[in-house]
Parts: C-alpha cells; structure tokens; sequence
C-alpha cells in the first residue's frame, strides 16, 4: 500500500515536471516583436507568433488611419487597448471595429496590433482584462502602417507615431476575461 502511494506520487510529480518543461519550450518559441525589425520590405508575414510588451493608451480622441481607412476612438482612462471604429474608407480583414494595441519588443521596436472587435470580445467578454506581457499570432505587414493621431483641445489632431501593422488571429497569452463580464469562449 505504501509502495502504491509512492508510485502515484512519483507519476504526479513527473507530469508536473513534464507540463511545466513543456510550457517553457512553448513560451521560448515566440518571437520578440523587436524581431520584426529586421523584416523591412515585402509583403506579409502569416503565422508569425510574437511576445511584446502593450504599451498605455493615454485618455482622450484618437484618430488612426491605416492606408486609405480611418478608424476613431475615445479612450476614457488610460488603458493598454482602445476599441476603434472605421469610419471612413474600405475595411481591413472582416470588421469595422477593431481592438487596438501598440506592443513593443525588448528593443524598442513597436507595431500597431489590430484585432476583430467581435472576435476579441467572444473571446475575453466585454471589458476583456489585457496584461502588460501579450502574446498573439497572426499576420505582419512591415508595408501597412497605421498613423496614430491624438486630438488636441483645440480640435487638432497631432501625430503620436507611425507603426508598421500586426493583424492578430490570436492572443495566445496576456489576456482574459474579467470577472464581471462572463466567460469567455474557447
């Protein structure tokens, strides 16, 4: 009887070993968005899987134009990702809205993530919860850039960076549900 513990508790603690080793080589296979840098020209990138940090999102109006779209969004308090909505040109992939998010690599490096609004939010609810440290797969296009604008008191937009684009399929850590706005599907 003693013996059978034993072996059960041995067979536990090696899954255990085995499960975290396995997340350790799952997380060490996701390049630093400061890699994208090195990608200058051509056209786009599927299935890339990259690790970046989100960078705050200051309250006030936002005014994004990516080629010929304009998308706008008003952010209430200073949070990682904006909602923002076409509102003018033809659309990117299959939405008009879109989770906003500027992740940076360990070099400075940064890229406009753009996300299905609908997508997102079936996923993670609607106020989803994203961390500082973001995973996401999908698709980049160092020839698409989105020109982020801030709105000024007086009415001006003022430009905030240029960004090359990362068309998110997936966030694949870095992201949940929050409490209070119900499960998430899978």
């Amino acid at each position: 009887m003693q013996r059978g513990r034993a072996l059960v508790f041995a067979a536990v603690f090696f899954a255990a070993l085995a499960a975290v080793g396995l997340l350790g080589v799952k997380s060490s296979n996701y390049r630093d968005v400061g890699q994208l840098a090195s990608f200058r020209e051509g056209g786009p990138i599927r299935g890339l899987a990259v690790k970046g940090t989100t960078e705050l999102i200051e309250p006030g109006v936002y005014i994004i134009k990516v080629g010929g779209t304009v998308f706008k969004a008003s952010v209430r308090t200073g949070q990682p990702y904006a909602v923002i909505e076409r509102v003018q040109g033809p659309r990117i992939g299959g939405d008009d809205e879109y989770a906003f998010f500027i992740l940076r690599g360990s070099n400075g490096f940064r890229v406009a993530a753009l996300f299905s609004a609908k997508t997102f939010q079936s996923f993670y609810g609607p106020q989803p919860i994203m961390e500082s440290k973001v995973v996401v797969s999908g698709t980049y296009n160092p020839s698409m850039v989105a020109e982020v604008y801030r709105v000024g008191p007086d009415g001006a937009p003022r430009l905030v960076g240029k960004y090359p684009v990362f068309l998110v399929d997936k966030i694949l850590e870095g992201c949940h549900s929050s409490y209070g706005s119900g499960v998430g599907k899978a």
